[in-house]
């Protein structure tokens, strides 16, 4: 299942770097629901799993993010509100599908909250990632998660900001990625 909406995004021009190809990122969720199998067919049915586990909804995110000029500090932001609708309480990890050659010039930051727009707030702690779009972890297993577990109704707000580095390596290249939500039931 893939959801998303038009974001805006805004430029400062520099002129160091140019012209750049466009960065799109969209947002995905993979759920495990009662009778059901995983809902992208790229992931596999883990064997055994407790079908009661979680089930997710986006509620509100502006996704895509595209920066189609960028220029060096160039930031395109993004909110994705995720909900847990199963019922049973259950462990939610975000990892991305990557490609394209600007991914190491990106920086992206993840900081998981709750309310959307002007009433976001930023959960206490630190970011749930910070690093370049290339070091984005790309499987469950080294998935971004606070190692807790989510009950059933819990919603969080996902604010996502790539920011263009600068640097002359960056000029004439792309990126694309894919945000994936996925819940699996608390230990499996």
């Amino acid at each position: 299942m893939q959801r998303s909406a038009d974001a805006p995004a805004r430029s400062l021009r520099t002129g160091a770097i140019g012209r750049l190809t466009a960065l799109v990122l969209g947002v995905a969720l993979m759920v495990l629901g009662v009778g059901s199998a995983w809902a992208v067919a790229a992931s596999p049915a883990a064997p055994g799993l407790d079908t009661g586990g979680p089930v997710l909804r986006q509620a509100h995110g502006s996704a895509p993010l595209a920066m189609p000029n960028g220029a060096p500090g160039s930031t395109a932001v993004s909110e994705t509100t995720i909900v847990h609708e199963g019922s049973a309480r259950g462990v939610v990890r975000l990892y991305g599908e990557v490609s394209g050659d600007l991914a190491p010039y990106l920086a992206v930051t993840i900081v998981r909250g709750t309310g959307t727009g002007a009433t976001w707030r930023p959960d206490a702690g630190a970011p749930l990632f910070e690093g370049t779009l290339a070091e984005l972890p790309t499987a469950w297993g080294s998935g971004l998660t606070d190692g807790r577990s989510w009950q059933p109704g819990e919603a969080h707000t996902f604010r996502i900001a790539v920011t263009l580095l600068d640097r002359q390596a960056a000029q004439g290249r792309s990126a694309q990625a894919t945000f994936r939500w996925e819940g699996r039931p608390a230990g499996a």
